[in-house]
This record gives structure tokens, sequence and C-alpha cells, in this order.
């Protein structure tokens, strides 16, 4: 398994960990392409997933982000694959609770100052994160963020070859 598998997986697990513990219904349902699920996801899914996700004030669609809020995304995508390389390289061995530290790390402070930026209101959106339990929330953070990179990724599969723009 990869680095950024691992990370996906663990952020998975533990985030069907907490729903779980919160709502029996959702204990096993798996969440995003990352987990393997059979349908198309939406945000709303995310959200329903994710108990910590509750009163998330509105975000900006995955098809109507600006160039530097996809680029963001891209960037802090990267940094949790670096965090988690980064949390391994530290303790020399495959240490999955300073990778996981790591990563969550990673997320709190650039993904969720990302997740900020597409925040239709991004007051609300700071407001709203005081008080939450930083491991749920980061979990909770990176799912929405994987969210986002898949449909990233739907719109960079355009049928449109690039090659007939002009």
């Amino acid at each position: 398994m990869n680095e950024t598998q691992d990370a996906e997986t663990t952020a998975t697990e533990n985030t069907n960990a907490t729903a779980s513990e919160q709502n029996p219904t959702q204990a096993g349902e798996e969440t995003g392409k990352h987990a393997g699920a059979p349908k198309e996801q939406t945000l709303q899914d995310v959200i329903d997933a994710n108990p910590v996700l509750d009163g998330l004030p509105a975000l900006e669609q995955p098809n109507r982000l600006l160039p530097r809020q996809t680029a963001g995304l891209i960037n802090t995508m990267a940094g949790v694959r670096d965090a988690l390389k980064q949390g391994r390289d530290a303790v020399g061995t495959d240490d999955e609770t300073r990778t996981t530290m790591a990563v969550n790390a990673w997320v709190l402070e650039n993904g969720c100052a990302w997740l900020q930026t597409i925040a239709l209101k991004p007051a609300e959106f700071e407001e709203w994160t005081r008080g939450k339990e930083p491991l749920t929330l980061a979990q909770a953070a990176l799912n929405l963020m994987l969210f986002y990179e898949d449909e990233l990724g739907k719109s960079l599969s355009s049928p449109t070859a690039t090659s007939d723009a002009r």
C-alpha cells in the first residue's frame, strides 16, 4: 500500500469508527472513491457521513472553484503526502501513531485553512471550527479534501481534448 492510500485508509477507518460510535446505522459504510464506495458521492454524502461536520457553513461546489483554490487543494494534498512521509522518516519505522499525528497536524493547520478559502462565509467557517475535537475535525476535513480532489480529477478528465482548444 502506498503512502497516500495509507493516509486515506487511516482517515476513512477513523471517520467510520467515529461515525459508528455516534450513529450505528453508519457502521461500516464507506465514503468516496478512496474508500471503494460503489456509488457517486456528493458533498452532502461526505457531510452526512461525518457527524463532526454538522452545521458546516456552506462551501463552494467543486465545479465552481477558482484556479487559486484548485491550486491550494493540490498543494495541501501534496503536503498531506509529505507529512505522511516525514512521519515515517522521523522514527525510521512504519510507526502509525506518529504518522497519523503528522498527517492530522498538517490537515488541521493547512487543510482547514484551505477549506476556509472555499467557505462561502469564511468567518463563519472559522467560528464553526472552534471547540471541535482536533483529531475528529482533521479526519473529517481530510475526507472533505479527498472528495474535492476526486471531483477535481473528474473535471480534469474532461472529454474535450485540450489540443482542440484555441
